[in-house]
């Protein structure tokens, strides 16, 4: 053996592919961008918020308006089983029971009968219940200021029914107040007041 044989370098230390953290790596977010993210995130929640605002309006808006048309087919439902009342004619629908009635909790209008004590006719006891059912049913359902009414023409078998209730939470003030339209009783109705009208022959 050759003693003046040299002897193998010692073999380098393999390099780590990945090599000490430079400044790119290690830079964190910047004010700007933190600021401008947050900025996003906020835009996108008050637009969810908005739009969950305006639903939950128009399903007050609808819930309200199907109780308002349930309740003006209960008062029409009675007057149908009290058309006519042989022994005592007055006291049915045909006969005037139900005739020009006005109903309201806080209303000023002419007439309106504001609570079920109201209904105190000795010659309608029928009617009278049955108005005062009526007036009830409306006054728990919280529709929000409202008002109804009926309008019989003489001589006809035509009844107009019409409940009414202030929808202005719904409408979010929007409206003009100072509009008005007609109602199907032949008064006005404001811009915020809401109202389901039916009309039946008996």
């Amino acid at each position: 053996m050759n003693a003046l044989a040299r002897i193998p370098p010692e073999p380098e230390p393999k390099r780590s592919d990945q090599g000490p953290p430079t400044r790119a790596c290690t830079r964190g977010f910047t004010l700007v961008e933190v600021l401008i993210t947050a900025g996003v995130t906020l835009i996108a929640f008050v637009g969810l918020a908005t739009v969950q605002m305006l639903g939950l309006r128009a399903a007050t808006s609808s819930f309200e308006r199907s109780q308002a048309t349930v309740l003006a087919y209960d008062i029409v439902d009675r007057m149908r089983l009290n058309r006519e009342n042989k022994p005592k004619p007055i006291d049915s629908a045909l006969g005037g029971g139900y005739d020009q009635v006005r109903v309201c909790k806080t209303c000023s209008v002419d007439n309106a009968v504001t609570s079920p004590a109201g209904f105190s006719n000795p010659d309608t006891p029928t009617a009278n219940s049955n108005l005062s059912a009526w007036w009830n049913a409306i006054d728990r359902s919280g529709l929000p200021n409202w008002f109804a009414g009926i309008a019989h023409l003489p001589q006809q078998t035509v009844f107009t029914v019409s409940v009414q209730w202030d929808d202005a939470r719904a409408e979010n003030g929007s409206d003009d107040q100072e509009a008005t339209r007609p109602s199907c009783l032949g008064t006005d109705l404001s811009a915020s007041t809401q109202e389901v009208c039916v009309m039946t022959q008996l």
